[in-house]
């Protein structure tokens, strides 16, 4: 029920509007639902008929993860074991849900944001795998434990980097690879770090960035940009990265909590989801890539120019 003393606070909101208006002819307030619904609109319009393809793979990918996570949930169940692997899943499935809304609202800074804790979660995941006191110490509910305490002692540092390090080298993936793994991920976190510490580059570029017609726009609303088609592609990669090193890890039968089943016996929608994306994956992925490299890419000079003069 809510308080009676708060109850009329939209109408006092009107009044005190309704009183400006009187006074200096000017609306007192934006009209936000109106406005945001009409720019997610010619947002759709834009994505449907530019970037439809990479759209495509990223809703393909959510997929993925969501059997990803019912798979996980089903051992489960069964099994008594890997309640860690449910909910960082499920962590995963909300942090793209959340990722696709702020891609059709436009809003690449908000993207940003929520990729960081995205490929953060997908690291823990794959820590757990390999480390089953991690992974017993990260699901324990029969105590609490200081999140940030955890955190430092477990995660921060090189330290996860070091976990999932091991789980590659024991799915034997080449050395080559595993650097390139290791840093592309490193590199990814520093450049979302830029956007979620609001330095004043990430936030310059996300200003002055073109949209898809290379037309300058300083719209706040919501904008589809031209950075849209390579932050889709790392979305991308990071959901086929993962996927293929957690199938490994059911194929080779790496942690206790998969390794009493067979790939055969795997859920049918999984297998399908994982198989279709690779799929895809591989066959557009040059293309795309390609397509995504050919936006301008002038703001980057223009960034590194800052940072030398700041």
């Amino acid at each position: 029920m809510k308080d009676e003393s708060i109850k009329h606070i939209k109408q006092q909101s009107k009044k005190l509007d309704k009183a400006f208006k009187k006074n200096f002819g000017l609306k007192g307030s934006v009209e936000l639902d109106n406005k945001l619904e009409s720019q997610s609109k010619k947002n759709k319009k834009i994505l449907d008929k530019e970037l439809e393809h990479y759209l495509v793979l990223f809703d393909d990918g959510l997929n993925l993860i969501i059997q990803i996570h019912e798979l996980c949930k089903s051992i489960q169940e069964k099994n008594k074991t890997g309640l860690s692997f449910v909910v960082l899943s499920s962590k995963l499935i909300t942090l793209l849900i959340g990722i696709r809304k702020m891609i059709y609202s436009g809003l690449p800074d908000c993207i940003k944001n929520l990729q960081r804790p995205f490929i953060e979660t997908i690291d823990i995941f794959l820590a757990c795998i390999i480390n089953d006191k991690l992974n017993e110490s990260f699901s324990s509910t029969n105590e609490l434990y200081d999140n940030n305490d955890f955190y430092w002692k477990h995660f921060s540092k090189d330290k996860l980097p070091n976990e999932y390090k091991k789980l590659f080298d024991k799915l034997s993936i080449t050395p080559e690879y595993i650097q390139f793994l290791i840093d592309r991920r490193k590199k990814q976190k520093s450049f979302l770090s830029e956007s979620i510490h609001s330095s004043f580059s990430a936030s310059f570029s996300n200003f002055i960035m073109t949209d898809l017609n290379f037309e300058f726009s300083e719209s706040y609303w919501g904008k589809i940009t031209s950075a849209y088609p390579m932050m889709l592609m790392d979305l991308i990669q990071d959901i086929y990265i993962f996927d293929q090193i957690f199938y490994k890890v059911l194929e080779q039968k790496i942690n206790q909590n998969f390794g009493k089943i067979e790939i055969s016996q795997l859920n049918p929608m999984y297998l399908h989801a994982h198989y279709k994306y690779e799929a895809l994956y591989n066959n557009n992925w040059e293309s795309l890539y390609k397509a995504a490299e050919s936006y301008p890419k002038f703001l980057n000079d223009v960034i590194e120019e800052i940072k030398k003069q700041s």
